[in-house]
């Protein structure tokens, strides 16, 4: 870009994610003579003092709000874990326990071979991968050649 040139972009924060890393590129833009002009807002930051000033205030702001919310985010996970909660994903225990009721069924299916795992998987109401996963884990059969199921 030249002196006199215009950059713009649509808010001061997309030029980047940290403070110093704006304030680089409005100072670079000012000591060329370019002018940055930020859609969102409405601003343009021009090769003047008073510019400089309002771009670190527009440059600061969504890195503290970030901050602000990263913290947020762990004190209400902290609470929430410390009022007994748990944080991760549910294991699906209830579909395991379904399918651990009717194990001598689903046995008794995969050594017919009539059906291919996917097939029961899908009698079962269950994924593919939790079937294959129920069966090498829960059922104890002969190892298959490789080809079958």
């Amino acid at each position: 870009m030249e002196p006199g040139d215009t950059l713009i972009v649509a808010d001061i924060s997309r030029l980047s994610r940290k403070i110093m890393e704006i304030l680089h590129i409005i100072v670079l833009s000012m000591e060329r003579g370019i002018t940055l002009h930020c859609l969102k807002d409405g601003y343009s930051f021009g090769p003047n003092m008073d510019t400089q000033s309002l771009a670190l205030a527009f440059g600061l702001a969504p890195e503290i709000e970030r901050g602000l919310i990263s913290s947020r985010t762990r004190e209400a996970l902290s609470i929430s874990k410390s009022q007994g909660s748990k944080l991760s994903r549910p294991k699906g225990s209830s579909q395991l326990e379904r399918l651990l009721s009717l194990k001598d069924q689903i046995e008794k299916d995969v050594l017919e071979e009539n059906a291919t795992y996917s097939e029961l998987a899908e009698y079962y109401k269950v994924s593919l991968s939790s079937f294959k996963r129920f069966v090498k884990e829960n059922l104890h059969l002969p190892p298959k050649k490789r080809g079958d199921r």
